[in-house]
């Protein structure tokens, strides 16, 4: 639900004033993410002389706490499986389009679910 849609008085708040104010309020969140993304990519990687004082906080928690670190090597490690996935698929459907192996094959190998072996059919018939 909205922030609008909590509000009593929404039925006197026109449909297009409601999309507007959405869209205002959507447009100061990218905004801030952008921002603080730009200041991180320039930023120091030191947490103290960092300009902003929620980036240096949140740095700080991921670097120097023993919780934080293990969040982002959670996070590192999803980004490595991921990663792995894709380029897995990437092979399988090479192998496929190349007519080098056959279907049973190449999910022997990789390992791959039924799932997955759909999606790299789609891929392979997109490509050709």
């Amino acid at each position: 639900m909205t922030m609008l849609g909590s509000c009593p008085t929404r039925r006197l708040i026109p449909q297009k004033v409601k999309k507007l104010i959405l869209c205002l309020f959507n447009a100061k969140i990218r905004y801030e993410q952008k921002r603080l993304v730009k200041e991180a990519e320039n930023a120091s990687p030191h947490p103290d002389d960092m300009k902003s004082r929620i980036l240096a906080e949140r740095v700080r928690y991921l670097k120097e706490s023993d919780k934080g670190v293990r969040h982002m090597c959670r996070i590192m490690e999803e980004f490595a499986k991921e990663e792995r996935e894709e380029r897995t698929i990437e092979m399988a459907a090479k192998l496929l389009e190349s007519g080098d192996m056959t279907e049973k094959r190449i999910k022997e190998l990789f390992k791959l679910t039924e799932g997955q072996m759909k999606a790299i059919k789609e891929r392979v018939a997109v490509l050709a």
